[in-house]
């Protein structure tokens, strides 16, 4: 391109200074375009690096999708087995909202069940405790008659004790005579033991003289 200059029809081409500052034109124009070249060829050559880098990024971009597609298959599987969890789940939420309507259920009954007891056993623990006063109130009085019979009973045992001394006396009195007619006993005894032996004795005898006298056969 030749800037700033116009060639017309009507210039002077016999002239020496136009073709000179002709010349001087073009070879500025081919000092610029060779300029413009060189840094088109360097624009050119980045380009290629820029191409060559951007291709290798292709190719890694191109992988990472590769194992991206990998990883999303493996992600919908992933999704497919939580939504089976979650399903399963939502049964299990469900058992247990039954569970927990009939646990609730049953804490309220024992709940009922409790109440009912603390009212039985309230009313009985007012019956013990009555039940219990009329009791104190007996022991005092079984204890006010046991004191009055302790008493009555020591008075008793006071006079048998008396009796029984007076009685100790008596026969300590009367053992001398009891011993006396101990043994006048047992003499008595023994002469009547002997007079039986003669007795025994005689009749043998007398048995013997009816046998001489009527038969042996009277002897039996």
């Amino acid at each position: 391109m030749l800037e700033g200059y116009t060639v017309s029809g009507e210039a002077t081409t016999g002239s020496l200074e136009s073709l000179v500052t002709l010349g001087q034109s073009i070879s500025g124009a081919i000092s610029t375009l060779t300029t413009t070249v060189i840094g088109l060829q360097t624009s050119v050559a980045g380009m290629q690096i820029d191409l060559a880098s951007m291709q290798a990024n292709v190719h890694t971009i191109k992988a990472d999708v590769h194992t991206l597609k990998g990883d999303v298959n493996t992600l919908k599987g992933d999704v497919q087995t939580l939504k089976g969890d979650v399903h399963t789940l939502k049964g299990d939420v469900n058992t247990l909202k039954g569970d927990l309507n009939t646990l609730k259920g049953d804490v309220n009954t024992l709940k009922a069940d409790v109440n009912t007891l603390k009212t039985d056993l309230y009313a009985r623990i007012q019956d013990l405790e009555a039940s219990i006063q009329a009791l104190t109130q007996d022991v005092h009085s079984v204890r006010s008659e046991l004191l009055s019979t302790r008493a009555d009973l020591m008075s008793r045992m006071d006079r048998i004790q008396d009796r029984l001394s007076s009685v100790t006396d008596d026969l300590t009195v009367n053992y001398a005579a009891a011993m006396k007619s101990d043994r006048l006993a047992r003499n008595s005894l023994e002469e009547t033991r002997a007079l039986s032996d003669q007795v025994n004795a005689m009749q043998i005898q007398l048995r013997r003289i009816s046998a001489k006298v009527f038969g042996s056969d009277e002897l039996h």
